[in-house]
């Protein structure tokens, strides 16, 4: 048995010759929810058949937020920045990606 097959789901299975063999199920992937409204993305590709370069987001925070969050994280990221809004005022999980986004406008 393969390594990758370890950790696979194991079926029993009785075939036509009666006897019974173990089967390997493959699981699907979950699909992709926004970090902060928990809304399904969906840009997200999680199908098997595409190359690596067409299931990599390019834009800040793809595949982890949504474009309505992504948008209102980097507003609030450049009312921080200038100081027309604390960063206290943020709620948890908005003050994480606003965070990023400082970071990321400072460059």
């Amino acid at each position: 048995m393969r390594p990758s097959e370890r950790v696979m789901k194991k079926k029993k299975v009785r075939v036509p010759g009666g006897e019974s063999r173990i089967s390997l199920i493959r699981q699907k992937k979950t699909k992709v929810s926004c970090g902060i409204c928990k809304d399904r993305i969906l840009s997200a590709n999680n199908n098997r058949g595409l190359s690596k370069t067409e299931k990599r987001p390019s834009v800040v925070f793809g595949g982890v937020l949504c474009s309505t969050c992504r948008d209102k994280v980097f507003e609030n990221a450049i009312k921080v920045k200038i100081g027309a809004k604390k960063e206290d005022d943020l709620t948890v999980t908005m003050k994480k990606f606003v965070s990023q986004a400082i970071k990321r406008i400072g460059k």
